[in-house]
């Protein structure tokens, strides 16, 4: 077995580290542990945060051990002391104004502010956000075709002040410019660089909202059932997620 060290595999949890059932395969376990005793280091990029991630992969803890990504870039937590060591937010006073706009615009735009709450997020309906509210994202929901038009109204309208992606084809996310996960991959190198040195980071992905994580590393993968944007940009291209994705990007490594 080579060794891993120096090494560091950033990926995305739905559509890659998961399957479609929403589990983690578990040849992608043990791979992990596999590649963690050879000296790697592995961790995940994920839109989600706090009670969301501990319900779709409660034993995370044990594989991570490096700084998570959470809430597609507003925070990088480092998972062992449970602190975040960065996070990027913006207060509600400078939120609020455009999303009673986009909900006036678009009545079946269904908006939830992620607010922060303690060390980590919580997802309010926008008539529960305040003033004193710190927002980490904005996530908007509809049927693809709706979502089209939102997306090309913000970009006419909000898109100096805020960047936007999708997660999914139903789900639409507002994010401060830099609170993006490449964003906290270049923060994330710069902070191993200084506990291990140089290393290579690896990350994985396979939708929109993975793109700028992808071209901010060193090498870029993907799952077969990443989406043509994600596939074009992506050095490796690896099985299906349903099939152990991870597992297999580990055997190609090592």
């Amino acid at each position: 077995m080579k060794s891993a060290a120096g090494l560091v595999i950033v990926t995305d949890m739905d559509g890659t580290l998961l399957n479609s059932d929403g589990y983690v395969p578990r040849v992608n376990l043990e791979a992990i542990e596999i590649f963690k005793e050879a000296g790697g280091r592995f961790t995940l990029a994920s839109g989600r945060y706090g009670k969301a991630l501990d319900r779709l992969f409660p034993e995370y803890r044990e594989y991570v051990n490096a700084p998570a990504i959470l809430c597609n870039g507003a925070q990088l937590c480092d998972v062992a002391m449970g602190e975040i060591i960065r996070e990027v937010k913006r207060s509600a006073v400078e939120v609020i104004p455009m999303l009673y706009d986009l909900e006036k615009r678009f009545p079946k735009l269904e908006i939830h502010p992620i607010i922060k709450c303690g060390e980590t997020g919580k997802s309010i309906e926008l008539s529960e956000l305040t003033e004193d509210d710190e927002c980490l994202k904005i996530v908007t929901g509809a049927e693809p075709e709706l979502l089209d038009r939102v997306r090309e109204y913000f970009l006419d309208n909000y898109a100096n002040n805020w960047s936007e992606s999708k997660s999914c084809k139903h789900l639409l996310e507002f994010l401060i410019p830099n609170a993006t996960k490449g964003s906290a991959l270049s923060y994330l190198r710069d902070h191993l660089k200084n506990i291990d040195g140089e290393c290579k980071i690896i990350a994985v992905g396979d939708y929109e909202n993975d793109i700028d994580m992808l071209l901010a590393a060193d090498i870029a993968a993907c799952p077969e059932n990443a989406v043509d944007s994600v596939k074009s940009i992506s050095k490796l291209q690896l099985c299906h997620h349903n099939d152990g994705c991870i597992a297999d990007l580990i055997n190609k490594i090592i």
